[in-house]
């Protein structure tokens, strides 16, 4: 956080946060770089900014450490909500993916070049909306702003309302040619549900911890719950969707019907989706645990179906999108199999790898995922299946991500 700090205070009259840095070398992207430059500004990386620091100061606060640097995370995201908001009265009341410094909206076209992301109160929600509607409600809570509390939960209310009517769009420019983000008609991504877990989760605990009613932010998440169970989870008590797929597996789209979205012959899963979507799942419900909540019927259902059926999908992921290597040990003829990462994109039908990319992120998420799942099922078998994928996973980024 020091360093979010001094690279912020160094550029303070740009408001945005900056980490565009090489972690190689320590050194800033050249500033002509079209993507890591100081003029390309990314709408979800501020919108989770928010929400980062304002987490980061409730933790310092609590426990009275850092007074200093949590002075200076107080002003720098004062500076960034004034920035995201100024974004937002000019657009329409949206975010987008891609800023300029000024925060323009700009798309990327087939040559590369930058060309205007037109933006008005028509415009659908997209990503940038949604992590801004929630970073925007949590840092609302550490700044202790009634005003910013009242609109962020407005904003958050609109952005949900939209993905459940499947009008919501994914902003996401295609940056990777073998990893296509663009929209499709009659096609629905997981993304939104899982990211809105935790949208619901800061909701649920900022109004918990202002002593107001917590219905709203509860119904959600449980909506939220219902939603990718049904329509994205294989149950362990059905009959297969597909042949091939099993229990716990998790597609990644759906159609207009509500079934599961084939790419020709593929149905396509993003393990790393489905297993961050597990420890977003088990952090909404933690929350509902701590609050103390006198359940409804029907949500304490929700509760009991999650906690059987998500310790299934937390294994059949991993298991899904693991790859693994074979390291020689130091006895003979001896080898010893080591998690390299999480695949990116996976065909449920034949396990055969999509996209064999390896992304970063999906590692902590696992880790994330089956803390929660180890803390909250009793079952031994499964807790010590959740401390062998985190290990695994803390293995596999610690060895192979971060130097």
């Amino acid at each position: 956080m020091e360093l979010l700090a001094d690279r912020c205070e160094r550029r303070e009259s740009a408001g945005w946060i900056d980490m565009k840095v090489d972690p190689l070398t320590g050194e800033d992207f050249p500033a002509s770089d079209p993507l890591r430059g100081h003029d390309v500004i990314y709408g979800w990386i501020q919108g989770r900014a928010l929400e980062a620091v304002a987490g980061a100061i409730q933790y310092f606060e609590e426990r009275a450490c850092a007074p200093d640097l949590t002075a200076r995370l107080r002003h720098l995201l004062g500076a960034l909500v004034q920035r995201v908001q100024g974004v937002r009265r000019s657009n329409g009341g949206h975010l987008f993916f891609f800023l300029d410094a000024s925060g323009r909206p700009f798309e990327l076209d087939r040559a590369g070049k930058r060309v205007p992301a037109a933006l008005d109160a028509k415009s659908p929600a997209n990503f940038s909306d949604l992590f801004a509607a929630k970073g925007l409600l949590a840092a609302s809570a550490v700044l202790g702003d009634a005003p910013l509390a009242t609109e962020a939960t407005d904003y958050l209310r609109s952005v949900t309302q939209e993905i459940f009517a499947h009008s919501f769009v994914t902003d996401q420019q295609a940056l990777d040619p073998a990893n296509p983000v663009r929209p499709l008609a009659g096609r629905h991504a997981l993304g939104p549900f899982m990211i809105s877990l935790g949208s619901a989760t800061v909701w649920l605990e900022t109004a918990s911890a202002a002593g107001q009613n917590i219905d709203e932010p509860v119904d959600l998440g449980m909506r939220l719950l219902t939603h990718i169970f049904d329509r994205h989870v294989q149950s362990p008590m059905g009959p297969p969707v597909r042949p091939g797929v099993m229990a716990g597996d998790v597609w990644e789209f759906i159609n207009g019907d509500d079934k599961p979205w084939h790419a020709g012959h593929t149905l396509p899963s993003d393990p790393g989706h489905a297993l961050e979507m597990v420890g977003l799942a088990q952090k909404f419900l933690r929350a509902v645990r701590i609050s103390q909540m006198a359940l409804q019927p029907h949500h304490a259902a929700i509760v009991k179906r999650a906690d059987a059926l998500l310790p299934s999908v937390l294994e059949a992921n991993f298991a899904t999108g693991a790859r693994f290597s074979e390291t020689p040990t130091d006895q003979p003829h001896a080898t010893a199999r080591t998690l390299g990462g999480i695949v990116k994109l996976v065909d449920l039908r034949t396990r055969a790898a999509l996209h064999t990319d390896m992304p970063w992120w999906s590692l902590p998420e696992t880790m994330r995922a089956a803390m929660l799942t180890e803390e909250t099922i009793n079952d031994q078998s499964v807790r010590q299946g959740c401390r062998r994928i985190w290990q695994a996973c803390h293995e596999a980024f610690f060895g192979y991500y971060t130097g």
